[in-house]
């Protein structure tokens, strides 16, 4: 048995999963979807550097949207843009259950930052948000300010 197939199961007790520098094909990005879509235990999500792109957060969006345990998320430096942050953005705005999000490392540009305010005012369970070596502007500052 795989270990995508074991943590998918009903009997895992896996709370934390890391994944720094481990540099996934798009393929790959869907084994983890699964994971979340399927594993009620884990709590913490770290894919740190996985080369994950717009992609991958499709992938992950997509399952954020069944995951009802998921609390922290980090997916720092993996070359996501405007284009990933509407799905974050969308995940924001339906996924009431995450409330730490590491977006830190990525282009996500101004258009980015609009799309992650606009996902904030309807959440009401984010605490945490890290959006340190974005790239951004004033306008984008002034947008995640208003």
């Amino acid at each position: 048995m795989n270990v995508a197939n074991q943590l998918t199961n009903d009997y895992s007790t896996v709370t934390s999963l890391v994944f720094y520098e481990i540099y996934f094909k798009e393929n790959e990005s869907e084994a983890v979807g699964g994971i979340l879509k399927h594993n009620r235990s884990i709590t913490s999500l770290h894919l740190g550097y996985t080369n994950f792109g717009d992609e991958g957060v499709r992938v992950i969006g997509e399952a954020l949207m069944e995951n009802n345990t998921l609390t922290s998320l980090d997916i720092y430096g993996n070359n996501i843009t405007s284009r990933g942050m509407r799905v974050i953005g969308n995940v924001l705005k339906h996924n009431q259950c995450l409330k730490r999000l590491e977006l830190s490392e990525n282009p996500i540009g101004d258009e980015g930052i609009e799309i992650i305010r606009d996902g904030l005012k309807e959440n009401t369970s984010l605490t945490s948000l890290s959006l340190t070596y974005n790239d951004f502007g004033q306008k984008g500052g002034e947008a995640i300010g208003s």
